[in-house]
Parts: C-alpha cells; sequence; structure tokens
C-alpha cells in the first residue's frame, strides 16, 4: 500500500527537465522589446454625455 504512494511522491518532487528554449527571429524580438520599453499612451475615451451626443448626432444623420 505504502509503495504506489511512495513512487507517486518521488514522481512529483523529481526535478524537473526543463523545456528547451525556441529561438525567435531577431526582428520580432527586437519589436517586442521595444513596445515593452516605450508602451503607447493611453487612449482617451469620450465621457458618457460626450458619447450620448455623438450617438444622437449620428442617429439623425441617418
Amino acid at each position: 500500500m505504502r509503495a504506489p504512494l511512495d513512487r507517486e511522491v518521488k514522481e512529483h518532487f523529481k526535478p524537473k527537465v526543463p523545456e528547451k528554449r525556441v529561438p525567435v527571429d531577431r526582428q520580432i524580438a527586437v519589436k517586442v522589446y521595444s513596445c515593452l520599453n516605450n508602451p503607447p499612451g493611453p487612449t482617451k475615451l469620450p465621457s458618457d454625455f460626450d458619447r450620448t451626443l455623438i450617438k444622437a448626432q449620428q442617429q439623425r444623420k441617418k
């Protein structure tokens, strides 16, 4: 009864083999790195009141 349990414990805690790294294209790596260092600024969304006015104006145009 203890043997299966011991085997499971040893299997769970044995040293894991790290996954092999996949080479990444240099251009993609540079692009990702530049985006991480210079993130785009936050986009300014219209307020609820402005959205209501815009929606009403678009409906009037139709």
